[in-house]
């Protein structure tokens, strides 16, 4: 074998090591995207069944729902879809609960202050 054979053997084999590089490289960039779209696509189901609770409950809330049970139900389908919609984590989370309860409690402040007004 001459020296030249031996060069354009060994320029063979690293045009082949390289076409190998690149495919793998290849698979390994299309199972990334692959993962990602199934995690968006996921998400999107999770968007589309918040969004469809929400319509049904607006829905039933027309169909002799007290007002008060719709508009709660309302509000919190909504919080729901909107914590399951984004990816605001668990410090928004924390916050939508606090203001919930904080709500919830002064609704029943009020509610005790007209009752001591009415028996006054």
């Amino acid at each position: 074998m001459t020296g030249t054979d031996k060069v354009e053997l060994l320029g063979a084999r690293m045009r082949t090591q390289r076409t190998q590089m690149h495919a793998a490289r290849l698979e390994r960039r299309e199972r990334v995207l692959r993962e990602r779209i199934e995690d968006l696509q996921a998400e999107l189901d999770r968007q589309r069944a918040g969004r469809q609770e929400l319509l049904n409950v607006m829905r039933n809330g027309r169909n002799g729902m007290s007002m008060i049970g719709g508009t709660f139900k309302l509000l919190l389908v909504g919080g729901v879809a909107y914590v399951l919609g984004t990816k605001a984590g668990r410090e928004r989370y924390d916050q939508i609960v606090t203001l919930v309860r904080r709500t919830k409690d002064d609704g029943e402040r009020k509610v005790g202050e007209l009752a001591e007004a009415v028996s006054a």
